[in-house]
């Protein structure tokens, strides 16, 4: 019985580590909307909704052993503080969703995208704000994305490249 359990524990602790081999990476960060533009009396859809992030991202496999992902069981999550505050916002990866499983041999990768906007749902988006700078400013070097299935939990560590569209 002790073999056993010692034989039990070794293998749990090879997931483990077999797990912590693999990375999320934030590559780019595209940002629109940051300001509103009320120059015209048309309103277009997404114009009062604030800032919105393109979020390109990758998830690799570091280890020496093929990784099976399970994305439709899994969630995503974007993490920012502004103002000392701290938000999280449901992210929908739709090119991660529709797949069942994706299997991640050695040293491969995982490229998405997804994206949202920043602030709807939360206290910062303004009915009359017309300029999200200081608050995009703010925000953009906190941002982590969480991504979490049943055996794993990835948190990104950082941004490696952000780009502002239509200023």
């Amino acid at each position: 019985m002790r073999y056993f359990l010692i034989f039990i524990f070794i293998v749990l602790l090879s997931s483990v580590n077999l797990y912590s081999q693999t990375t999320l990476t934030i590559e780019k960060i595209n940002v629109s909307n940051i300001f509103v533009n009320d120059i015209s009396n048309i309103i277009k859809e997404g114009d009062n909704d604030g800032p919105y992030i393109h979020l390109q991202y990758c998830i690799s496999n570091e280890s020496n052993k093929t990784i099976k992902l399970l994305p439709s069981k899994s969630k995503m999550y974007l993490h920012f503080n502004v103002k000392n505050n701290s938000y999280t916002i449901n992210l929908i990866p739709i090119s991660l969703m529709e797949k069942d499983s994706v299997l991640l041999n050695p040293h491969e990768q995982f490229k998405g995208v997804v994206g949202d906007y920043i602030f709807l749902g939360t206290n910062l988006l303004k009915s009359n704000k017309k300029n999200y700078c200081i608050e995009l400013i703010e925000s953009i070097p906190t941002i982590k994305v969480e991504y979490i299935e049943m055996t794993l939990t990835l948190i990104s560590s950082g941004v490696l490249n952000v780009n502002v569209l239509n200023p």
